[in-house]
């Protein structure tokens, strides 16, 4: 019992003593406020593309007579990929040239033919007027003859035709010889014929001389309008015919025929526009076709699409068909242009994919927080295997996505998906690639790289594991020269991973407590655990 006794006073006696002590003070590492150079950094893992993706094909409508590449194969600018075939758009301009020629033809005939009927059509005019002088003339001349008819009528109506003769002794004797007359005597009868005999002998009727003369030459007269009215009769008849006749066609069927013609002058003038056209087109997709396609850049064979057989380039040419389909009946019987329309080509498929090699770029898609970091003209470094390249930022996309990668880099089915946040919208980021041996970069691969998004000499620098942040504030914990910590607010600057450039708040040589935790506050004394520890 007095041994228990013991060793429970000394255990009461020691934990009395260890209550009445004061504790020691915490230990805590330092580091300095220094004077220095500071960058900061995002290190990024991004995908390497091609310098470009030329995509080729003929610019017309050729087929392919020989293909000259593989698939994989490289080949400089100028190297020959395709051989094509240039005769069908060759013949096709003659058979559009030809069509264009026919229907001049044609023009030309129908001008002729125009020209003759208008040449017909005033000679029969001048007939016609020549004819109508001669009627107009023979009219007068029946009018003339008509009239001084007329007047020698009115003359003879006022002449007697012939005149009566009596002896003066007629009325003397023949008194004498009826006096005592007596019907009923026998001598009556005998009476009577001596007074007829008297009378006979005594009165004459002589035909008028001038009456005779004039009534002659009004016979005259109507013989010769009987005459002249003939002429005018069968003169208005040939006339007649002719107006109507007209070398061959009545008026109303040479109306016509000029209808027709200036109708059909307009249609071959409408289709000789069209025709001209359609030649021009020919010849210019003719002139614009290559024998042979050929790369535009340095690079590797990407895509092969075709073989020989196959067609490439536009699809819209002419063919053999629509230029046959010309026809110039058509054209007189329906007055209207059946040429093809010269449309204007539509593209064809890619033939020829080229990635070139050798100017690669890398492409990654930043967050919302980092590409508000990132501007175009920053510096990058990568690392590739063993190989370092530099390069800068040159593009930075003005808009977010969310969607999948499109636009100008995307390679399809060739390349992977693009690094970066999945659902989460970002902005496509561009950057160049500098460096010797570049040609060894595979596109598709990713590449690390380190964007240096800031950078500022001969500032203040405070070890990163120092600053700590409360709220919207950001302090250090400073070391006086008495170890009593001060809490001190400050304004940082450019951030690197190990380092924090210091705008306001602190001085050169400051002492801060690197990496404090919570047990720290203002006032405390410490015990530096590394005297002489250094930046």
């Amino acid at each position: 019992m007095i041994t228990f006794l013991v060793i429970g006073l000394a255990a009461l006696s020691i934990l009395l003593y260890a209550l009445l002590q004061k504790d020691p003070p915490a230990t805590v590492r330092v580091g300095n406020v220094y004077r220095g150079d500071i960058s900061s950094y995002m290190m990024i893992s991004a995908e390497i593309y091609p310098g470009s993706v030329e995509q080729l094909s003929s610019e017309q409508r050729q087929r392919v007579l020989k293909v000259h590449v593989s698939r994989g194969d490289t080949v400089q600018a100028g190297d020959p990929l395709l051989t094509l075939d240039q005769s069908e758009l060759e013949e096709q301009y003659m058979q559009a040239k030809s069509a264009r020629e026919e229907i001049e033809d044609s023009i030309r005939q129908a001008e002729t033919t125009e020209a003759a009927q208008a040449d017909a059509k005033q000679a029969e005019e001048a007939a016609a007027a020549q004819a109508a002088k001669d009627l107009n003339r023979q009219l007068t001349a029946l009018n003339n003859q008509l009239s001084s008819t007329l007047s020698g009528l009115v003359q003879l109506s006022s002449i007697q035709p012939a005149t009566l003769d009596i002896n003066p002794e007629l009325s003397s004797e023949l008194t004498q010889l009826l006096e005592g007359y007596d019907p009923e005597s026998e001598n009556a009868d005998s009476i009577i014929q001596q007074a007829i005999a008297l009378l006979t002998e005594s009165v004459s009727l002589n035909e008028n001389p001038d009456y005779q003369t004039l009534l002659k030459q009004l016979q005259n007269d109507i013989q010769s309008i009987s005459t002249t009215s003939g002429k005018v009769v069968s003169s208005l008849t040939g006339q007649l015919q002719n107006l109507n006749l007209g070398l061959g066609l009545d008026e109303d069927l040479l109306n016509q025929l000029g209808g027709q013609l200036g109708g059909l002058g307009n249609t071959l003038q409408s289709a000789l526009s069209q025709a001209a056209a359609i030649e021009k087109q020919a010849k210019e997709s003719f002139e614009a076709s290559s024998a042979t396609l050929k790369a535009s850049t340095n690079g590797v064979i990407a895509q092969i699409n075709v073989e020989p057989g196959d067609y490439v380039g536009s699809t819209g040419s002419l063919t053999q068909s629509s230029l046959n389909s010309i026809d110039l009946s058509s054209l007189l019987t329906q007055g209207q242009s059946v040429l093809p329309s010269a449309g204007l080509a539509s593209p064809g498929a890619v033939a020829v994919v080229i990635y070139d090699t050798t100017r690669p770029k890398a492409i990654f898609r930043a967050n919302q927080f980092d590409s508000n970091r990132l501007r175009v003209g920053m510096p990058v470094q990568y690392q590739y295997n063993d190989l370092v390249f530099s390069g800068e930022i040159t593009y930075i996309a003005p808009f977010a996505n969310s969607g999948s990668f499109t636009g100008s880099n995307e390679l399809g089915s060739e390349l992977g998906s693009l690094s970066g946040l999945s659902g989460e919208p970002w902005r496509e980021v561009e950057l160049s690639i500098m460096g010797p041996k570049r040609s060894e970069l595979i596109p598709g691969f990713s590449i690390d790289a380190e964007i240096k998004t800031a950078s500022a000499e001969n500032v203040l620098i405070l070890p990163a594991e120092a600053m700590r942040r409360e709220l919207d504030a950001t302090f250090v914990y400073v070391v006086d020269e008495n170890n009593v910590l001060i809490k001190r607010p400050i304004t940082p600057g450019i951030q690197s991973e190990m380092s924090v450039e210091v705008l306001d708040g602190l001085n050169e040589n400051d002492r801060v407590v690197l990496n404090p935790d919570s047990s720290l506050q203002p006032g405390m004394t410490v015990r530096i655990e590394d005297q002489d520890a250094t930046q």
